[in-house]
Parts: C-alpha cells; sequence; structure tokens
C-alpha cells in the first residue's frame, strides 16, 4: 500500500512583541502568535496577501487572551491592520493614518515602517522618521502624540535600518548604517526614548545587555544568564548563516559569528 506524507512548510518569523514570536507560514494567509514561556499557540485570522506586511506589534502578551494586534503596512491606504482578540469580527481591520507627517516636504500622511508596543499603547516611526503615538480610542487606533525629534542616525549614511525594542522599561532605536555601500554595515547606534518629552537620547553603554537584531525582528537578552558579551550588538547583514558583533564600547564590528556557535539555538517551531 502506498504511503502518502503531508509536508507542513516550517514557519518563518515575522515579529517579536511581549514575549511572543509572529509567524507566517510560506504561500499561506496563516499567521499564528507563538509564546515563548507557555509554548501555546494563538491563531489570529488569515493575512490578505495583497497588502503589504512590514513589521507587527502586540499591545500585550498573547498568553492574557485579551491582545490587539498591529501591523504597519508601509504604505498610506491602508497604513495599519489591526485586530483585536475577542473582537465580534474576526478579521483583520483596515485603517487609515489621516495625520500629517511633520517632516514631509509635501504634507503627505504618515506611513509607517516600524511600530512597537509599550505600556497600553503603540509607539510607531513614520517612512520619514516621525513618532507617533497611538491609542484605541472607541475601537480605533487614533494618533494622539507626535514625538519632538526626529529618528535618524547622527551620522550621514547612504542607507539605515531601524529597529524598535523594548528593554528593561525603556523603547531603545537601533540603526544600522550603512556608510560607504549598501550591502555591509559601517556603524551601529543605539538610542533611548525620553519621556515625556518624546524625545531621542543617544545611549553609549548598554551594560550587560545584548541585542539581537533579524530581519523582521529584534529581542535583547540579559548577558550573565545566557552566556553571551554584554553591552554588544548582535546582527546579520546577509542571508548567510552568520551574526556580527558591534562592540558599543569599542565601536568595533567584529565578524564571523556562526549561528551555532550562538549560547543557545535560534528559535524554531516544534512539531
Amino acid at each position: 500500500m502506498p504511503c502518502h506524507f503531508w509536508y507542513s512548510p516550517a514557519p518563518h518569523f515575522v515579529g517579536y512583541s511581549h514575549g511572543s514570536l509572529i509567524q507566517r507560514w510560506p504561500n499561506s494567509s496563516s499567521i499564528g502568535v507563538y509564546d515563548v514561556l507557555t509554548r501555546l499557540d494563538v491563531y489570529v485570522p488569515p493575512w490578505d496577501v495583497t497588502t503589504p506586511f512590514k513589521f507587527v506589534a502586540l499591545s500585550s502578551s498573547s498568553d492574557y487572551g485579551n491582545f490587539t494586534a498591529v501591523v504597519v503596512t508601509g504604505i498610506s491606504n491602508p497604513a495599519l491592520m489591526v485586530y483585536s482578540w475577542g473582537q465580534e469580527k474576526r478579521a483583520w481591520i483596515k485603517h487609515e493614518c489621516t495625520t500629517l507627517d511633520p517632516y514631509d516636504a509635501k504634507k503627505r500622511f504618515m506611513q509607517f515602517t516600524n511600530i512597537i508596543g509599550f505600556q497600553g499603547k503603540f509607539y510607531a516611526l513614520s517612512l520619514q522618521g516621525s513618532l507617533a503615538v497611538m491609542e484605541q480610542i472607541n475601537s480605533r487606533l487614533v494618533v494622539t502624540t507626535i514625538g519632538t525629534s526626529r529618528a535618524v542616525p547622527s551620522v550621514a549614511a547612504r542607507y539605515f535600518k531601524e529597529y524598535l525594542l523594548e528593554s528593561n522599561g525603556e523603547i531603545l532605536l537601533v540603526f544600522l548604517i550603512y556608510r560607504k555601500t549598501l550591502t555591509v554595515v559601517d556603524e551601529v547606534e543605539v538610542f533611548r526614548l525620553h519621556f515625556p518629552k518624546l524625545s531621542w537620547i543617544k545611549v553609549e553603554r548598554l551594560q550587560e545587555r545584548a541585542l539581537f537584531l533579524e530581519n523582521e525582528y529584534c529581542i535583547w537578552v540579559n548577558s550573565i544568564q545566557t552566556g553571551c558579551r554584554g553591552n554588544c550588538v548582535y546582527f546579520n547583514q546577509s542571508a548567510a548563516d552568520e551574526w556580527f558583533i558591534y562592540d558599543m564600547e569599542s565601536g568595533c564590528i567584529s565578524p564571523g559569528l556562526a549561528a551555532s556557535s550562538l549560547p543557545w539555538s535560534e528559535p524554531v517551531m516544534e512539531e
């Protein structure tokens, strides 16, 4: 009798928020939220594959069962896709942004490229480097405050990529800066969001913290607990299975750290 095998491709991790990994399956509209500590999966409504998916953030841990997920699209319409656990209609709700970007020369509406959930609010970066603070009001996500400083590197760059993450009760903004070419990172800068002015202040030391930056998400760990180097930023800059380390104290980048040499395994889904 012939045997029939059903193969399910491994999910691709597209975000990390409040202790949960957000995952998508190749060639599929399925999205799941995987709680790292409890190892529980929560499945959210299917994603419209015709809508761009840039970054995703949760309002709180998925273990609580009452979280809101927000995806920024990088376009103006829709600017955001929102799903609240337990809402009457089990679907992603499209949200437009009608707030003008203060740093856009043509005075266009904000288009968001990155987002983080923090203390019940969402903090999103626009294409022009504006910071928008958003809150849910009458089931709508509304921009309530605009940051006072622009989120851009302090040095000239041909290209840069930014990351937002929460660490030790702070919002950090990390830049991978490409100064000479578009393929090699030359410098890394870290800023923290200053409250209540909502301005970015450069961070000189991370102390015992280590930051890990992937293409679609970023996390921080305590170096004492994990055995990696503290006061460093780990990042990928190519499709190769290799990590690079930026030392905050020396300002130097060390190449050649294979994923297999990390003190723990990179996250994979269990069967």
